[in-house]
Parts: structure tokens; sequence; C-alpha cells
């Protein structure tokens, strides 16, 4: 175990890292780091007994903020979607919905193709024609077409949503590490 050199440095630095009465503590890389997590104020490394103020490695670069808010058509609440590249900001369910099966399509080509063989009791979550998402032809206006070209069904409730997307996640082995959706 090393012996800690800069204690009192130490003690100074993690009461800065104090924000309110909160501070959280975690190991990464053979290094402590204090803050909030995942971005630390602070961090120990033990190898070299040093104190620093940047916890990021050079290497690591800050995921692409995109903020797709104003296309939702009737905001319905704030939700969003983080791959390992970017962060999505979206204003409604919908457009949640039809983004995620996006991303998930640009990560791992060929998932909405596996995803369209699925079919539930009357709806399949995506499909080549508009005609063949619902077996109700009434509900047929409630589509949107992917950037794969494939259409999906709009007329769903938040479950059916949810289910969807994580069927498409399994379908394509992504983890929450490489894709994760909030707000639904």
């Amino acid at each position: 175990m090393a012996v800690v050199a800069e204690t009192q440095s130490l003690a100074n630095a993690v009461e800065k890292a104090l924000i309110g009465n909160h501070l959280t503590c975690w190991e990464k890389d053979g290094r402590i780091h204090f803050g909030t997590y995942p971005s630390a104020a602070v961090c120990f490394d033990f190898a070299t007994e040093r104190l620093s103020q940047d916890s990021q490695k050079s290497d690591k670069r800050e995921k692409e903020q995109i903020d797709l808010t104003h296309r939702a058509g009737r905001r319905t609440g704030l939700y969003t979607i983080e791959t390992e590249r970017k962060v999505i900001r979206l204003g409604s369910q919908n457009d949640l919905y039809t983004e995620a099966l996006n991303q998930i399509e640009a990560l791992v080509p060929g998932t909405m193709e596996l995803l369209s063989k699925v079919k539930r009791r009357t709806k399949k979550p995506v499909a080549e024609t508009i005609n063949e998402l619902y077996e109700n032809p009434s509900l047929r206006r409630y589509n949107d077409r992917l950037e794969c070209g494939l259409y999906v069904g709009l007329n769903l409730s938040a479950k059916e949503k949810i289910a969807n997307i994580e069927e498409a996640l399994a379908l394509a082995s992504l983890s929450d590490d490489q894709f994760k959706y909030t707000g639904i």
C-alpha cells in the first residue's frame, strides 16, 4: 500500500470537492477520484503519490451535446439518449422513441431489419411499409420513417415503446455503457 505523502493536501482538495454535504469517491485506473460522479474535482494517484485537479485522461473526449427539443410538436417532457460519443436531448416520447431506434441502427447496422421480423399481437415495432405496422387500418396514420428507411409505429404506450427499445438493444447486444435513455 502506498504511503500518502500529501495528507494535508489531499484533505484540503477533498474538502474543496465537497458539494454541499455530498461527496462521491471512486477508484478508476489506479486513482481515487473525488467529486460528483462521473466528473471528479480532484483525484489522487497512488503510483505517483500526487494530487491532480484533472481526473480525466487527456485521450478522453467530451461527448457531443445535441439538443433536439425544438423538434417536438407537443413537448411532453425532457428525454435523453446517451451513447459513448454523444448526448441527445429530446422533447417528446415519440421523438425519443424514433431517435433511439435511429441511434441503435447507427451503432449496429441491421438491427432494425431484425426488429422488423418481430410481431406483437396486432402491431410490429418497425416495418418496410406502413400497411405492415398495424392490422387496424385506422392506426396506420400514426407512424414515422426511420433514417434506415423502415417505418415505425407511434400509436404505442410508453410501456410498449420501452419494450421495443429494449428489444432493439438486446438484438444489437448493446450494454448500458454503450447506450442509455432516460425520461420515459
